[in-house]
């Protein structure tokens, strides 16, 4: 939103200029971009929530919520996409973050979140940045990460399905005899 008429007589160069004549930078402001769409997905989170809810699908159950974060290929901009409802949890996949709702407290549970698969690479690489990092959004991924890589998001999920020898595929094929 613009606080004055755009001169569009302005060569590309002034415009420029007169923005770094005011002292403003180019960049934007990354996180206040990401919080604004952060904010409007947990609003259409707990809609679709109070939907899934609402159909009775689920009545005196609890099921688990999925939403799939990725970067439109066009404007690189930031995207999401609710999955469908599950009864069990979802096997970890890199962009995906996870709720769990309690029909018994009517509350979403965030569970866990995975980065898609170069930021993944890019917290194993510099784990201890991440995980002596001062803000908690690089911690939590720090966290994450380490659930995944030692085994424990695996056996947590597997627990959730109630110990069932196949809940969870492994990659290798005698594990899952």
């Amino acid at each position: 939103m613009l606080s004055q008429p755009t001169d569009f007589t302005q060569t590309v160069g002034a415009k420029i200029q007169d923005h770094l004549d005011k002292g403003l930078t180019q960049e934007d402001d990354l996180r206040s971009y990401s919080q604004v769409i952060m904010g409007k997905m947990m609003q259409e989170l707990n809609m679709f929530k109070d939907e899934v809810v609402k159909s009775g699908k689920y009545e005196g159950k609890d099921f688990y919520l999925v939403v799939s974060l990725g970067k439109n290929p066009m404007t690189k901009q930031l995207q999401y996409r609710f999955l469908p409802e599950r009864s069990t949890p979802p096997t970890p996949c890199f962009r995906d973050h996870v709720w769990k709702y309690n029909h018994l407290s009517g509350e979403l549970k965030f569970l866990w979140r995975i980065p898609d698969k170069d930021r993944y690479e890019h917290v194993l690489k510099h784990f201890r940045a991440y995980n002596n990092s001062p803000t908690k959004d690089h911690r939590d991924l720090a966290k994450f990460v380490k659930e995944i890589e030692s085994g424990r998001l695996l056996k947590l999920i597997n627990a959730m399905c109630g110990n069932k020898k196949n809940a969870v595929i492994s990659l290798t094929p005698k594990d899952n005899e």
